[in-house]
């Protein structure tokens, strides 16, 4: 779920912020993480910074935005 803190959380087209912009989530919006991948260097809300990036429908999004309730990958590697 996109977490507060947020008013959009952006979808791109690979893991990365400067691969284009897919969709854009408001807060409060559920996903399905597929899978897990390390990209770009992404800072959250409260100042969390983290490589790794969920696969959702439509692209991926930097794990900060989403709430998962860790800091840690909740699903295998996309390369797996």
């Amino acid at each position: 779920m996109v977490p507060a803190g947020y008013t959009v959380a952006l979808v791109h087209e690979g893991q990365w912020l400067t691969t284009p912009v897919t969709a854009r989530l408001v807060r409060g919006t559920r996903v399905r993480i597929y899978c897990t991948v390390e990209g770009g260097m992404v800072a959250g809300p409260t100042g969390h910074q983290s490589t790794l990036w969920d696969k959702i429908d439509g692209g991926y999004i930097p794990d900060v935005d989403v709430d998962t309730g860790t800091q840690q990958p909740i699903r295998g590697n996309c390369g797996s």
